[in-house]
């Protein structure tokens, strides 16, 4: 009789823990949620879109293999990625000043033949650093297709050689652009146009 008397002096609370732990578990895990969401929508939203975005993620010194993995679901063929290359009244991603000359491929070719002033190269300074990460993001996504035709005797081995070189030749001019060293930002740039000429003739669409 005494043990059932003491019984019914334990609280309410105190008999039945397992209720409140529960709520404390529920809001804890609710919490966790919640943060992995806002962790999943932070990544989705700096998730690559574009050429452009891959060059931009690239220039905050972030690793974009497997974000130019991904982003092969955009361009489902090698041309529309190789279109950034345009002006930008082609739809391609341009550089400098807007002009109808003011594409990429344009810049590259008149670098590789006449090294910039000092001045100009001033006033250039972020647009070839941009321009070399553009090329950097180019090669990362190459990879990720498969030539349509090549040259008897070329492999995809050589399709990576090619790509390796296009980051070789991105990585010059931009140290070259950032040392403003006019005359390694030529070499950068005819690197950069060796190899597009070398793979255009060993893989050509």
């Amino acid at each position: 009789m005494a043990d059932l008397q003491e019984r019914a002096k334990v609280s309410p609370t105190a008999a039945r823990p397992w209720p409140i732990c529960g709520l404390v578990l529920a809001l804890l895990l609710a919490g966790s949620v919640a943060t992995c969401q806002d962790k999943d929508k932070e990544k989705s939203e700096k998730a690559p879109r574009t050429l452009l975005d891959l060059a931009k993620l690239s220039e905050e010194g972030q690793d974009v293999t497997k974000p130019a993995e991904a982003l092969k679901e955009k361009y489902k063929e090698l041309k529309g990625v190789m279109a950034g290359y345009k002006s930008r009244a082609r739809k391609g991603i341009g550089t400098g000043p807007e002009s109808p000359e003011d594409g990429i491929e344009t810049k590259i070719i008149a670098l590789s033949k006449q090294a910039p002033t000092a001045a100009t190269l001033k006033k250039e300074k972020a647009d070839l650093i941009r321009v070399g990460h553009v090329n950097l993001a180019v090669a990362e996504m190459a990879r990720h297709y498969k030539p349509k035709k090549a040259r008897e005797g070329k492999t995809r081995k050589d399709w990576l050689k090619h790509c390796d070189d296009l980051k070789q030749g991105a990585d010059d001019l931009i140290k070259a652009a950032k040392a403003n060293d006019a005359r390694a930002v030529q070499r950068g740039a005819a690197a950069l146009q060796a190899t597009c000429n070398r793979c255009h003739e060993d893989f050509r669409d």
